[in-house]
């Protein structure tokens, strides 16, 4: 199993728990078949963007990079393994993140949606687009949200921390969570 992951999240930086929370869920990852994680996207923003690039860029994922055309808000990373595309505006460029991905990883400074936040914004693409979003919130607090149905059974939120995380459908994801289960009960 494998799957393709956006990541989106604020310019200020992951909160402690948000970097433990992230870490977690790709060390779990990589457990499962070599890596679960076939690619990942994020749009090279100064802040989270560069976090999640130095926790997921280990040369065994493969990162792509959606640059914005906001160059002084940009962290000009480089990819061990994957490229960068071509710049566009900060919105065109979170929707090709949200229809490049499977899942989503969000990773806002505020508990609550807002608007006037290219986060959440994306967050809004994500959901409207029908996406498994993980919505880490900065206390580290991990949502699991559906806006479909997966094999006819979901449409809910899932409150727990990324090592506690139960499957609660057959979606493709059924391996991940698992390991997040064995993990969390070591």
């Amino acid at each position: 199993m494998s799957f393709i992951v956006g990541f989106t999240g604020t310019r200020q930086g992951l909160t402690d728990p948000q970097r433990h929370e992230l870490k977690l869920l790709y060390q779990i990852s990589d457990g499962i078949n070599q890596t679960a994680i076939e690619e990942f996207h994020h749009g090279d923003c100064e802040g989270a963007d560069a976090q999640a690039h130095d926790i997921f860029d280990d040369g065994s994922i493969r990162v792509i990079i959606h640059p914005c055309t906001i160059r002084g808000k940009r962290a000009f990373k480089k990819p061990t393994s994957g490229y960068v595309i071509l710049e566009f505006p900060p919105l065109e460029r979170n929707q090709h993140i949200v229809d490049a991905c499977d899942v989503l990883i969000c990773c806002p400074k505020e508990n609550t949606m807002i608007n006037r936040s290219g986060t959440w914004s994306t967050y809004r693409c994500a959901f409207k687009a029908s996406k498994e979003i993980w919505l880490i919130l900065p206390d580290g607090k991990v949502i699991r949200r559906f806006n479909r149905k997966h094999d006819g059974s979901c449409d809910y939120w899932d409150d727990q921390s990324a090592s506690l995380m139960m499957n609660k459908c057959s979606c493709g994801y059924l391996e991940l969570n698992k390991k997040i289960q064995e993990r969390s009960s070591k």
